[in-house]
């Protein structure tokens, strides 16, 4: 003969884990131990339970690990078993607490009752399998930052335990603002700004991160150039050949006595033409949008 059991779970049922991460010292031979806890803050009915435990200790065979329910449910998870062995790093399944709320404080406590053997509970869990609506938890806003001369890049970090942010504020500090995850923005001019980011969550709830970006000015260029040649023709026709460096700017700027004569392309080299001059001394610079050259003077 055949025996099948069949047990009918109620729709919506979810897994839902939640953890201590902070190291306790577990006293020797000291029956009162520690505690350490789990508050728990969603409403649900437990229909399962796992508890994940990590102990560092030599001679297990001396400790005692029990979890306590919101309500008050003791369930002896570990009773000096184990003799000699070392360390604890187990999962329980535990159905005692069934039927009862998770919303609460779950304390592990955690005793050594004999004595020359220290530990250490590093770490533990507890895993649920429960019904109830699910409590929205807010977002944390963070972001990093890169800068470029005037340029400031942002990686936004920030989180959210159900990973539903759906919109970023940003707010530079000098007006200008922006709703892209990771923006990019340059600054009219240099100095300390200070930087916000709010982020919000599909549930309304937000949160605010602020910090300060550094930017500065592009460092002025001087730019190398020479009068390879200028002839001053009986005509009154000027005319010069100028050489330069190029830079990476796309054009430069030719300055003849203070006046910006031509805007060309930033080859290295311009032949000016002048005609019907009068004068008999000239002042060349070649200038792009981060510096010029010297003063260059031809004389006739």
């Amino acid at each position: 003969s055949q025996t099948v059991t069949l047990t009918v779970l109620p729709a919506g049922l979810m897994d839902v884990t939640y953890s201590n991460n902070t190291p306790v010292s577990i006293p020797d031979n000291d029956s009162a131990g520690v505690t350490s806890t789990i508050t728990v803050a969603d409403p649900y009915t437990v229909f399962g339970t796992e508890v994940s435990v990590d102990i560092t200790h030599t001679w297990i065979g001396d400790l005692i690990v029990e979890l306590t329910s919101p309500t008050g449910t003791t369930v002896n998870l570990h009773n000096r078993s184990g003799s000699s062995d070392d360390d604890i790093v187990a999962t329980y399944s535990v159905d005692s607490f069934n039927g009862e709320m998770m919303n609460g404080d779950w304390v592990l406590s955690i005793s050594d009752n004999a004595g020359q053997d220290l530990g250490t509970l590093n770490s533990w869990s507890l895993s649920f399998r429960a019904l109830g609506e699910v409590t929205n938890a807010p977002p944390v806003a963070g972001f990093e930052v890169s800068t470029d001369e005037l340029t400031a890049t942002f990686s936004d970090t920030s989180t959210d335990p159900d990973d539903d942010i759906v919109s970023w504020d940003w707010s530079f500090g000098d007006g200008g603002s922006s709703s892209a995850m990771n923006p990019v923005y340059t600054y009219a001019a240099e100095g300390t700004y200070s930087v916000s980011l709010t982020v919000t969550d599909s549930e309304g709830q937000s949160d605010t991160y602020s910090d300060t970006v550094t930017v500065s000015e592009p460092a002025a260029v001087v730019i190398i150039a020479d009068i390879r040649r200028s002839v001053l023709r009986p005509n009154g026709t000027l005319v010069s050949l100028l050489t330069w460096r190029p830079t990476p700017a796309p054009t430069v700027d030719i300055i003849r006595n203070g006046v910006v004569v031509a805007t060309v392309a930033n080859t290295g080299r311009y032949r000016d033409v002048a005609r019907n001059v009068t004068d008999t001394e000239f002042t060349y610079q070649i200038c792009d949008d981060r510096g010029c050259s010297d003063e260059m003077t031809v004389s006739f």
